[in-house]
């Protein structure tokens, strides 16, 4: 996206609005049918558009944060959102050397081939499995992770019997659907609170990299330094969420979006260094806002309704990146019109992230049961306290 001249905001609404759709059908495949619904969609569908969708729409985060135990979620998530990183630090760098865009199309599209042959031995979600009543398959997966890690395994604690009455004993929607995620009070609050940070997350993140105004780069210079800026953000983000939380660092993230376009409204923009400065530092927390709310979100929905939680999120966030380059037009009515809007819906963001509950040093929850009863839990606490006293 920084790497578009100034014609961006019309050429760009098409390269953000595709995504929103291929996200959509990658979380209706997810849901029904498993990693087996994904390799359909990969033989009958685009696959550059399907490996872009991928990590965009969190799925793969979701699926693997089911295989790991509370210590290493935030490890992992973080790690695989280096990748990312990687690339677009070397989008820059094949920018550069291949200027004909018909062959850089094709240089950095062929890579995601390995990605998508990679699902093949990607293993299925135990936890989605039991859901779904697929017994044998969950204990085959958990028996092979227990053999890799080493861990002894009981006679009775991976047995089918065991299994079967976890199984059974989950109250799982049998075809779950974007209408199940407001039909219980806490599921509706989390869903709503999430649409509102993930529109503000892509609204600003894709309004950032479009104002290019005070900066003395050119397009491969400013690709690379917006690149750069991400790995120090992600450390940072490492940090924060083991020790302050999941929601303060996502509302700090979101907050320091915010007041950078508002103190770029006080800054002329002849002073390119201070303009080059404060780009460089909303970058930074735009992208502690993106890689905390993949890792946060994945953690707040229950695994039966993960993956139709993160396609929700994906979808409306796709929405806000597909307005961004529309705002940036907003300057022909008034110059500081565009930094207004997305520093003011990055602050309303920072305000609704503050209504979700924390999920640090948290189980992942496993049914919509799990999620509502926390929600009651703090009260009934109160209520005992009460008559103790």
């Amino acid at each position: 996206m920084s790497c578009l001249p100034s014609p961006a905001p019309s050429l760009a609404q098409p390269w953000l609005v595709s995504p929103l759709l291929c996200c959509h059908l990658v979380k209706h495949s997810r849901e029904r049918q498993g990693l087996e619904g994904w390799r359909e969609v990969v033989s009958e569908s685009d696959q550059a558009a399907l490996a872009y969708c991928l990590p965009v729409s969190g799925l793969a985060l979701g699926l693997e944060l089911e295989w790991l135990d509370v210590e290493h979620r935030e490890v992992a998530g973080i790690l695989s959102s280096t990748f990312w990183t990687g690339g677009v630090l070397l989008l820059a760098l094949a920018g550069y050397l291949i200027r004909d865009w018909r062959w850089l199309l094709m240089a950095v599209t062929l890579p995601c081939i390995i990605g998508i042959l990679s699902i093949r031995w990607v293993p299925e979600s135990a936890r989605w499995l039991l859901t779904q009543g697929r017994v044998e398959e969950a204990q085959r997966y958990l028996l092979h992770c227990a053999r890799l890690n080493g861990r002894p395994v009981g006679e009775d604690s991976l047995s089918q019997e065991a299994l079967n009455k976890v199984s059974t004993g989950e109250q799982v929607v049998p075809r779950p659907s974007y209408l199940d995620l407001f039909r219980t009070p806490q599921i509706r609050h989390i869903s709503l609170c999430c649409m509102v940070m993930w529109f503000s997350v892509n609204f600003s993140y894709y309004g950032l990299s479009l104002d290019l105004s005070g900066l003395r780069l050119n397009v491969y210079q400013t690709q690379l330094l917006f690149g750069a800026v991400e790995l120090p953000s992600k450390l940072v983000v490492y940090l924060l969420v083991r020790r302050a939380g999941r929601r303060l660092t996502q509302a700090g993230a979101l907050l320091g979006t915010a007041l950078t376009f508002g103190i770029r409204l006080l800054v002329s923009s002849e002073t390119s260094s201070w303009s080059t400065a404060l780009a460089v530092i909303g970058k930074g927390f735009s992208e502690a806002a993106f890689t905390t709310a993949y890792l946060f979100t994945s953690e707040l929905y229950p695994t039966v309704l993960r993956p139709t939680g993160i396609g929700l999120t994906a979808l409306v966030g796709r929405l806000g990146g597909s307005l961004a380059p529309l705002a940036a037009l907003l300057d022909g009515v008034w110059l500081s019109l565009p930094k207004l809007a997305y520093g003011g819906i990055a602050l309303l963001a920072t305000c609704t992230t503050f209504l979700l509950p924390e999920t640090r040093q948290a189980q992942l929850p496993e049914t919509i049961q799990d999620v509502e009863r926390k929600s009651v839990q703090p009260g009934l606490q109160e209520e005992e306290m009460q008559v103790q006293n």
